[in-house]
Formats: structure tokens, sequence, C-alpha cells
């Protein structure tokens, strides 16, 4: 073979773009986990950048359907055949989702016919929205808008300001109630006027409880009930640490502007409260994420069915299945 080198060289420069841009979500989650100011400008901004380039584009797309019907594959059972990719796995054992605890109703419950809902935050909020979104807009009493933005924080908010963009929207639609999901791209260091605070330092503290303090409050200054989501557990050690920490902070700063937090924690872990990647509901053993941070499409529907009865019961909605709202003669 003549000038295998260059072959070489040239199949991988023509292979690489492909990789970079089909496989960015796992590399901009793998991303999320770094520590550390040297593993924020050497992966994490410029992944996150590549990520979003690529979800623009409806690149990720196609790694997302690879993704749901690889999950398919995993949990079809075995009958009349050998399924490899059942190989070597237990039966599941019947679970039951664990029922949603009974909240005193808010007063008043709400306005309107219907329970309008607010979703903002990171990719989180994308994570849990991509099912949360339809399954409560299924409901003749209830709505939801989704507002996710990938890589959003309360520290860059030259890349997104959510102190705006958080009550622009309440403006925009008057929910009646808002979910926050942020925090799981926090773990970076302030840069503030030349002067830098590292992440969970003293200084980090302070302007990091100012910002959510204002955002919570201007939320409020609207109307509207605000909750801001529990940070679930992730599969890194160090990570998962961080956020442990991170979510104490928020617990801090919720309880001084008594705000109250949701949680859906309790449904995705093991008994002692810890990270899992699949759990067993019913007859079926889910995927509940596949990339130690994000959800799967099952591990979605599997968090918003169990918020939706929690937040049916907080507001005094009767128990119905989801119908399809009615479209008004003329639309």
């Amino acid at each position: 073979m003549k000038h295998p080198v260059k072959k070489m060289l040239l199949i991988m420069f023509l292979t690489l773009p492909l990789l970079l841009t089909f496989g960015s979500y796992g590399l901009y989650s793998w991303s999320l986990t770094l520590d550390g100011d040297g593993g924020f400008y050497l992966f994490y901004n410029p992944l996150s950048r590549l990520y979003r380039l690529s979800d623009g584009w409806g690149l990720t797309r196609f790694v997302e359907e690879g993704r749901i019907r690889f999950t398919h594959l995993r949990t079809l059972p075995i009958h009349g055949g050998d399924n490899p990719l059942n190989r070597g796995q237990e039966e599941p054992v019947p679970g039951e989702m664990p029922l949603p605890a009974e909240p005193e109703p808010a007063e008043p419950l709400f306005s309107g016919e219907t329970l309008d809902i607010l979703v903002i935050g990171d990719s989180l909020a994308n994570s849990v929205g991509k099912r949360l979104g339809p399954l409560i807009n299924a409901y003749p009493d209830m709505t939801c808008r989704v507002e996710g933005v990938i890589s959003s924080n309360l520290i860059r908010l030259d890349y997104y300001d959510w102190l705006k963009a958080g009550p622009s929207f309440v403006r925009e639609d008057s929910p009646d109630l808002v979910l926050i999901f942020l925090g799981a791209n926090t773990m970076q260091s302030f840069y503030l006027d030349g002067t830098h605070a590292p992440l969970f330092s003293q200084k980090w503290l302070e302007i990091y409880r100012e910002r959510a303090s204002e955002l919570l409050e201007s939320l409020k200054s609207e109307g509207v009930d605000v909750y801001w989501m529990n940070l679930p557990p992730m599969q890194k050690e160090s990570y998962n640490k961080n956020i442990g920490t991170l979510d104490r902070l928020i617990d801090d700063i919720c309880r001084e502007e008594g705000v109250e937090r949701l949680s859906y924690c309790g449904i995705i872990t093991d008994g002692e409260g810890k990270y899992v990647s699949e759990k067993v509901v019913g007859d079926r053993q889910l995927l509940l994420r596949s990339d130690g941070i994000h959800f799967t499409l099952d591990g979605a529907e599997y968090i918003s069915t169990y918020l939706i009865g929690v937040l049916r019961q907080r507001y005094g909605l009767p128990e119905r299945d989801p119908t399809p709202r009615e479209t008004p003669p003329g639309e």
C-alpha cells in the first residue's frame, strides 16, 4: 500500500468533523462534569458551543433517535427468541411508582380555567420538558410552556440572562406557577470586572446568592407561584459532590426568599438516595439516564407523570386521564 500514513491522516481528517458533530452531545455532557478553570476553558466552553451549533442545525436529532431506538431494544422482553441485548439481565421485578405526597392546597388555587405552568432553566429543563410539556398539554385543565436554554446558568449572564428573561416570559404568558430547573451548568468561576471568584469561594457564594435572590424576587413580584426544582444526583463522584453543595446553597436562598422547592429525586434514586441509571417501574425496566446527567425520553416521562400528579393534588385538580384539548371552531 502506497503512502499508508497519508491515507490514514486523510481518513482521520474526513471522519473527525463527523465524530465531533454527531458526538457533540456526549462530549458536551462529559465536559459538564469537569472541575476547575482548565476544564472550563479547554473543554466546556468550546464543546458547549459545538453542541449548540449542532443542535441548531438539527444534527443532534439523529443521535437522539438512535438513543431512543437502542433504549427500546434493550427493554424488549424475550419471547420465543434470544434478544442479545437482554442476555444476562434478570427478569424485571414488578414495582410501583411512588405516589406523590398530598400537600395542603395553595390559596387561592389558581386563576382562570386552566392551571398554566411555565418551565424555565438549563438543559435539565429541556431534558424533563421534552415530555413534561406534551403530557401537561394533553390535559384540558392544564397548560405548559417550556423555555430551556442549553448551558445557561446564573454565572454567564453575558451568554443568557435569566434575570431578565425569566420575568419576561412570565409577563408574556401570565402563568400560575413557574418551575425552575437551574444548576446543572453552574460549576464555573465568576469573572467580573477583572475579578476572579473561584467556584464556591466566599466571593462566589455572595455573587450567586445575590443573583438567585434577584431572580426569585423578580418572579414573585409578577404574582406567580415559584418552585425551584431540587438538583438530582449525578453519576460522576466529584460532579455529584459539587451538585450537592450547590443544592444546599439553593435550599438556603429559597428559605430566605420564601420559595418552596420541589423534588423528583426520590423516584430516580436507590433506597439510599444515590444515583441509578435504571429502575424497575411496574413490569418495565426503565433506562432513566444514558449519560449520567440528562434524562432519556422514558426517564423524562416517568418524572413528568410524577410531577403532574404532585401539581394536580397541590392545586386541587380532580383525578382524570389526559385527553386532547378541544379545538375551538374556526381554528
